[in-house]
């Protein structure tokens, strides 16, 4: 029986794709009416106008793909004959067979087996994949927190770029797994989506680096190496290694910031300083560098950070390399930083240095031999020098040069001179929330090698330990040490007593060292740059080539201390510093409000207000708990602009900091969605402020 052809002139609905448009096209319509269907002389939907073809079709195809299955589900659904265990399918309450019923709705058959697949897998309502995505700002802000902690306590911050690096072999699944491990039950997990979205957006400093132009660890060194030739029994293995060194590292880190926030909080207690070398610049720096000068022997110039974590205080000590690359250097620029806080009253009663583990300048006998005299002359109680594993010291010490490292390629330096007054203020422009640090010319050094070697007893095997402590025991200074700062019980000759470094102690000062005087052949290339140099800088080399002394220090230079070298701490000076009141911080239970504000429970996340910063009681500090260890709570402060509270930057100085119960002022509240506090929390505040007042 040949099939009714019926003539309908169809315009296309509006509000519908072309794709979909095709389906409602009439030479389609009559091209899917010609396939044959299951039942006998098309007898199916003959009766069927293409109108009400088009009309049935314009509803199904006018609903996105997830309504289309969940409708055609639906239907499925209501056609389904339990009793006989299939489907009846209807069209106008007709009964017709799967080809007809797919032609009168335009259904594909892809889409029709996809359906009847859910049906048998118990599926009978499918949601779009990004439907119940955790886009949440909470959740984000989760993400946010935990990478930001990790970045501050864990990563290495690289001395030559602007960049975070984390351990080379670790993964971001392994990282986002660690930070699953420190959400509770009663937490909802962000996806690995979410958390890999807000680490591109929000921290595009934080890196995996491929490869690393600086010096790796044994331990890493050997990773890199098995790696190569990894089976799939040895890989299991070798990630376990990995997993565990990688954890270790980052609780020695950890162990490091803590150390540097105590230190903060208790400045009268705890004295922490670091000293670290830049890579040396060298003299004349020109950039872009001329390929004539590819063979032209410059000077080096070093630059030596020195830092002190108890008070902020930054000094670049630089100069010519005019001095032996040794620990007289290191020692000098200790003894008068030391000497400098002890006159002033700003010295705790343990001292803690963080250094480097260059053996030359650093971890030697004659570092060793300084701490005990420090004891020994009771400057301090007790004297701790940690070294951060080999290869994972880019810490806090490197931070201090990435402006160098980063704007030495955009600026020359011709001469010392231009070093203080152009080239640093041009590294730092770019750097609105970071201060330059002071600037301090070495003009000579102190012969501490010299001094001591006659007074130290001949010591092997100390490379290995990266913990060493000095105090007094029975009146006798004693050394102590331990492998790593994560071992809890310290090493010493017997079980309750250390070693003895010392056979003697110096009474005399140590010489001072002069510099160098360079001769006619290391400076002999220095003539060839004169082209590129501006007008003073070439003035300038051209005086020091006639005359070097011009750079020497004077006799009074010389002889400023040597007459009172070790007796800084007179009784006078002690007595000054005992009528100083000392200024305590009281520690109170997290579970104790002791402020009208303040809550009893602070969680990670909370947002808090802080004692003024200054006389005026308006002026407060607003920050965000990001990690409560104790009694003590690291958060990130906040800044404010027109009214509006917003998070300082990464890059911006002090964007970090710690706090107690007793500073807090309120805690728990919210923000406006502009960023600004409501009125009746500054009224509370401010209340709090005066109160306590």
């Amino acid at each position: 029986m040949k099939r009714k052809q019926i003539t309908y002139e169809c315009i296309p609905p509006v509000g519908i794709s072309e794709k979909r448009r095709n389906s409602l096209d009439r030479d389609t319509i009559v091209r899917d009416l010609a396939n044959p269907c299951l039942c006998k002389d098309f007898v199916c939907i003959d009766k069927i106008t293409i109108h009400d073809i088009i009309t049935v079709r314009t509803h199904y195809h006018s609903k996105n793909e997830i309504e289309k299955m969940n409708w055609l589900l639906s239907l499925l659904q209501h056609f389904f004959d339990n009793v006989n265990n299939t489907i009846i399918f209807r069209v106008l309450g007709k009964p017709v067979c799967r080809v007809g019923f797919l032609n009168y709705h335009g259904i594909t058959q892809y889409k029709y087996y996809t359906a009847i697949k859910k049906l048998r897998l118990g599926q009978t309502y499918v949601v779009h994949g990004n439907t119940e995505a955790d886009c949440s700002r909470i959740l984000s802000d989760k993400c946010f927190d935990f990478l930001l902690n990790y970045q501050t306590k864990f990563a290495e911050i690289q001395p030559d770029c602007d960049e975070f690096h984390l351990p080379r072999f670790i993964l971001r699944v392994d990282l986002y797994s660690a930070f699953v491990e420190t959400l509770t039950l009663s937490d909802m997990i962000p996806s690995y989506t979410t958390f890999a979205r807000v680490w591109k957006e929000d921290f595009p400093n934080l890196k995996i680096p491929k490869n690393t132009r600086l010096g790796k660890c044994d331990i890493c060194a050997s990773l890199s190496n098995q790696s190569r030739s990894l089976t799939a029994e040895s890989r299991v293995i070798w990630s376990t290694k990995k997993r565990e060194h990688i954890r270790f590292i980052r609780d020695e880190r950890n162990e490091n910031t803590k150390r540097i926030n105590n230190s903060k909080n208790y400045p009268n207690l705890v004295t922490l300083l670091g000293i670290d070398r830049m890579n040396a610049i060298r003299m004349p720096w020109q950039v872009p560098f001329p390929k004539s000068w590819l063979t032209k022997n410059r000077l080096r110039y070093e630059v030596i950070g020195y830092m002190n974590f108890s008070n902020s205080n930054n000094i670049f000590f630089h100069g010519l390399s005019l001095f032996p690359h040794d620990s007289d250097t290191t020692l000098t620029i200790l003894y008068w930083k030391i000497r400098t806080l002890h006159i002033d009253g700003l010295c705790g009663s343990k001292l803690q240095l963080h250094m480097d583990n260059c053996y030359r300048e650093n971890k030697n006998k004659y570092v060793l031999a300084f701490s005990c005299m420090l004891v020994h002359l009771k400057w301090f109680d007790e004297v701790t020098i940690f070294f951060l594993p080999p290869g994972h010291t880019h810490a806090e010490n490197d931070a201090l040069f990435v402006p160098l490292s980063n704007g030495k390629w955009t600026i020359n330096c011709h001469s010392p001179p231009q070093f203080g007054t152009q080239f640093i203020p041009h590294c730092y422009r770019n750097y609105r929330n970071a201060t330059a640090p002071d600037l301090q010319v070495i003009k000579y050094v102190f012969g501490f090698k010299d001094l001591f070697t006659p007074h130290i007893r001949n010591i092997t095997h100390h490379g290995t330990p990266r913990v060493f402590r000095f105090t007094l025991v029975n009146g006798v200074v004693e050394m102590f040490y331990k492998n790593t700062c994560l071992e809890t019980t310290w090493i010493g000759y017997h079980e309750n007593s250390g070693f003895q470094l010392m056979t003697s102690y110096p009474d005399s000062p140590p010489i001072p060292i002069r510099p160098k005087i360079l001769t006619d052949e290391e400076l002999a290339d220095i003539p060839f740059t004169y082209p590129l140099l501006d007008p003073n800088s070439k003035i300038w080399w051209e005086k020091f080539i006639l005359d070097q002394t011009i750079i020497q220090p004077s006799e009074d230079e010389l002889t400023e201390c040597i007459h009172d070298f070790w007796t800084v701490t007179s009784d006078e000076i002690v007595l000054q510093i005992e009528e100083q009141p000392i200024r305590t911080i009281p520690v109170t239970p997290i579970h104790v409000a002791n402020h009208p504000v303040v809550v009893s429970e602070i969680e990670i996340g909370s947002f808090v207000a802080l004692l003024p910063i200054s006389s005026d009681p308006t002026l407060f500090w607003l920050a965000k708990v990001i990690d409560i260890e104790d009694d003590l709570f690291h958060v990130h402060y906040f800044e404010c602009t027109n009214n509006k509270w917003t998070k300082m930057s990464k890059k911006s100085r002090g964007y970090l900091g710690t706090t107690t119960i007793s500073s807090i002022m309120a805690a728990n509240f919210t923000l406006t969605k502009s960023g600004a506090m409501r009125k009746n929390i500054v009224k509370k505040i401010l209340v709090a402020i005066n109160n306590l007042s």
